[in-house]
């Protein structure tokens, strides 16, 4: 759900109450704020249906160029269909072959589609080929809850813009998990094998980089998995499927803390005796606790993947201070 650009969903078949309306009409607006399109699809009259979403203030009442009819555009030709898809906003007397044909206008124009107000059998095929197919407990047959990915159990749409803030929120508590894992790994590969060059001897040994390996992807990488989701991410776009899973971002804070612990452990080696005035001994016990040490500030550097102010909220995570 984090990906996702376009939700077509049947409000118009189901009368709620006034609060459920309200209710509603805010999780759209959270939608749209997200750079979420909302679509009505419904087999109901195409007046019912601008109606509806007037109603749900999705359509405004000197509209009209955002709807159609189902029948409508099956007429159109292919690429008359996705060059106009994206601006459809509602699509009234509509068969069950016609919301499979938008789904897959939709999702041959680039989108991540999301369908949900699956009612009854006709609807599968719908259901199975959008990405991402929710249904409401009490709206659906058990024929379309087969199909489904999630279902929302309360039966009101107030939950959507949770899901897709937890969606976004694992999406970037991954990328986290990944910056913390590849720079630990970066920096251990080039730390012993740089200064080992020169020297002849591992300064940090393999059990002792075998073991870093293991505490940190255990305790750091669930501190920053545990990350709750914030209402930041409700302000940017969708991730597109071409966006790569390694950003910009991440390459840059990737590269500046191996670097900068690199050259830490140069200076510890070969200047520790002037410097700390300490032997070969205790300058290698210096290297491994260094690096271990080193690590937890990878931790709190991979908090925060595009800020600079690591530390922002950083006391609303219980299990980051546990693990840390």
């Amino acid at each position: 759900m984090g990906s996702v650009t376009t939700i077509c969903t049947d409000l118009a078949r189901k009368l709620i109450s006034q609060d459920e309306l309200e209710e509603t009409r805010k999780a759209i607006r959270d939608c749209q704020t997200a750079g979420v399109n909302v679509k009505f699809i419904s087999q109901d009259d195409i007046s019912v249906v601008r109606a509806a979403a007037i109603e749900f203030e999705i359509l405004t009442k000197n509209s009209e160029a955002a709807m159609l009819k189902g029948e409508d555009f099956q007429n159109f030709s292919e690429e008359e269909r996705i060059g106009m898809v994206d601006q459809i906003t509602a699509k009234g007397n509509c068969l069950p072959s016609d919301k499979l044909l938008l789904m897959q206008c939709l999702k041959k124009k680039g989108n991540v589609v999301a369908l949900t107000g699956a009612n009854d059998l006709h609807d599968t095929p719908a259901l199975r080929q959008a990405d991402i197919g929710f249904v409401k407990a009490d709206w659906s047959t058990k024929m379309a809850r087969d199909y489904l990915d999630l279902m929302v159990w309360d039966g009101t749409w107030s939950p959507v813009p949770n899901i897709i803030k937890c969606g976004r929120c694992s999406y970037e508590n991954i990328q986290k998990f990944i910056q913390l894992e590849l720079t630990m790994i970066l920096s251990g590969l080039s730390t012993t094998t740089i200064l080992t060059i020169p020297s002849g001897e591992a300064l940090v040994t393999p059990i002792q980089l075998s073991w870093t390996s293991l505490i940190v992807p255990v305790l750091s990488g669930m501190a920053v998995i545990t990350e709750p989701p914030g209402e930041k991410l409700m302000n940017r776009s969708p991730v597109q499927k071409t966006e790569p899973l390694i950003t910009k971002a991440m390459r840059r804070n990737i590269i500046a803390q191996v670097v900068y612990q690199v050259v830490f452990f140069l200076i510890v080696q070969f200047k520790g005796q002037v410097i700390y005035g300490t032997d070969q001994k205790l300058r290698k016990a210096m290297m491994f606790n260094s690096f271990v040490l080193l690590q937890v500030f990878n931790q709190f550097n991979s908090r925060e993947i595009e800020k600079v102010n690591v530390f922002k909220n950083v006391h609303q995570n219980y299990w980051f201070w546990v693990a840390t």
